[in-house]
């Protein structure tokens, strides 16, 4: 299968440091995927550093765009980490550094069969940077590892009456986040213009917790027997 992999930068950093553990063990996953004969595409978001240096920018006077700069250039130190662990957990095909932009994956696509990404330009986000590269190789789906199991019809970690959706079309979620993306600090896995690439498309997403890297595999392995049912104890199904 050709797999894009967000992974959160909520699941790499879930504090202000980086774990060399954490990184290791999602290199073992990513790894043993390849190795099962996909081809996989890894993008990482800011996370928590990414949120602080912007919040600094912000009271030293930076820009929004400016902003943006800054939070893609965290999401790419974080995609490096992670190339560094994988290089050193196994032979296989990587593409030698951070792409900056999905021409990159097009061009080498047929030589690599791992890539790493970052954010690609203001404005976009890591989301959006995975939906395009799903977008461009036709993949057969994007797994958006986050900190929470699945979509939820509010934020879990403010609303104790949030109720998680197992199974839902990109449509139906395109009209659940435009009814709230006006509301600064809403809830909000993926954002709406990844959602629409992700519906002209018609990729199959899956959105899981990323906090236990292994279940990605469970994940894959449940996709590959095409045992939905199943895998819906895992995460939230977006069909397209």
């Amino acid at each position: 299968m050709k797999i894009v992999l967000k992974i959160g930068g909520s699941v790499l950093f879930p504090g202000y440091a980086p774990e060399e553990n954490r990184f290791y063990s999602w290199a073992n996953v990513i790894c043993t995927l390849v190795r099962g004969g996909h081809k996989v595409f890894v993008v990482t978001g800011g996370g928590s550093i990414a949120r602080e240096y912007i919040n600094t920018l912000r009271k030293l006077g930076g820009s929004s765009f400016e902003g943006d700069l800054l939070g893609i250039q965290v999401a790419r130190l974080n995609a490096f980490l992670l190339l560094c662990a994988c290089k050193n957990s196994c032979d296989v095909k990587i593409y030698p550094q951070v792409i900056m932009s999905v021409d990159d994956v097009v061009k080498f696509y047929e030589i690599y069969d791992l890539f790493f990404a970052g954010g690609f330009f203001p404005g976009q986000s890591t989301t959006g940077v995975a939906a395009e590269i799903g977008e461009a190789i036709r993949a057969d789906v994007i797994l958006f590892a986050t900190n929470v199991d699945g979509v939820y019809t509010a934020d879990p970690h403010k609303k104790s009456d949030a109720k998680r959706i197992s199974r839902i079309s990109v449509d139906e979620l395109i009209s659940i986040v435009k009814s709230y993306r006006a509301e600064a600090g809403t809830y909000q896995l993926i954002d709406l213009s990844a959602l629409k690439i992700i519906q002209r498309a018609k990729i199959l997403a899956i959105v899981y917790n990323g906090n236990v890297p292994k279940e990605t595999l469970k994940i894959v392995g449940l996709l590959e027997k095409k045992n939905l049912e199943e895998l819906t104890k895992y995460g939230s199904i977006i069909t397209p």
